[in-house]
């Protein structure tokens, strides 16, 4: 089929514009009859509504910080907000952003930005309801929180809806090779074959985004209770830097090795999630806090 073809040849030149194939790819849609992959067409064009399954591409997961004040005019901002205490509809709006926006608008976004990183603020109700499970010292309290979103998890979204579309096509020519060459119609193929193909490659489930599983297992094979030697190893084989590291030991000789997670080593965890935000650490940014927090609370003796 000559409009296969051609749809294949633009998801494969990445100047192409995306949302410009997509629509062209509802042509195909209607000739082959599939009502599942003319909805996914639609909502990656025109956006997922609200309460709709997303596919698992479009589920971003990140950190969260916020921004503390306290009596006296005292304040602490850009702190990473730890979410083990949080209700579980909690985390889910600490650690998820659910990208519902149009393809349109995801390339709009990506080339006005630059590289920067993104914000997504939380709702006030979500930051009132977190106040009592995140307790800071000095009667600091939550006053705002937010979500970083990187331009390359935007860019992300892109690729996967090109390569699990183009996945799809090239599965389609397998399923009736002689009549797309020949550009006969394709109504024949029986809808179930094709939603099967289509649910494999467009729904697939090899692509999920890491999210610090088997964290805790590697931890407790690598670090000792009172061996910062093997902390400091640990770290390093996760790319943290030296300095980084003579620091976080600096913080814990000054509380004697109390087993205590104390403010300082909050903090010293938002500056490394920090860094892997901008690129300088290079972890993932919902993975960074979840593997320096239980790497120092087993060094601890608190887990």
């Amino acid at each position: 089929m000559k409009l296969l073809n051609e749809i294949r040849d633009e998801i494969t030149n990445s100047n192409s514009d995306l949302s410009s194939t997509l629509r062209k790819a509802k042509i195909l849609a209607a000739s082959l009859k599939n009502k599942q992959f003319r909805l996914w067409l639609n909502n990656e064009l025109s956006g997922y509504k609200e309460g709709s399954e997303l596919p698992d591409y479009r589920i971003i997961f990140t950190q969260s910080f916020g921004f503390f004040t306290g009596p006296f005019g005292s304040s602490m901002n850009n702190v990473a907000l730890p979410t083990a205490n949080l209700p579980d509809f909690l985390k889910d709006v600490a650690e998820k952003i659910e990208f519902t926006n149009g393809i349109k608008q995801i390339e709009s976004l990506v080339e006005g930005t630059e590289g920067k990183s993104l914000k997504q603020v939380w709702a006030a109700e979500a930051v009132i309801l977190a106040r009592e499970h995140i307790q800071m010292s000095g009667r600091l309290v939550l006053t705002d929180a937010w979500k970083h979103l990187n331009v390359s998890d935007l860019e992300n979204v892109l690729d996967q809806v090109r390569n699990r579309l183009l996945d799809f096509l090239l599965e389609l020519q397998e399923i009736v090779p002689d009549e797309i060459a020949s550009n006969e119609s394709t109504n024949f193929v029986q809808d179930e074959k094709i939603s099967n193909v289509f649910n494999y490659t467009i729904y697939g489930n090899d692509n999920i985004v890491a999210s610090g599983s088997g964290i805790s297992q590697n931890v407790t094979q690598n670090i000792t209770k009172g061996d910062f030697e093997s902390l400091s190893n640990y770290l390093e084989s996760i790319q943290v830097q030296k300095e980084e590291i003579e620091e976080l030991r600096e913080i814990i000789d000054e509380q004697n090795n109390k087993p205590s997670f104390s403010e300082k080593v909050k903090t010293w965890i938002g500056k490394m999630t920090y860094k892997a935000i901008e690129g300088i650490w290079n972890v993932g940014v919902a993975t960074a806090p979840k593997l320096l927090e239980s790497a120092i609370k087993y060094y601890l003796g608190l887990k």
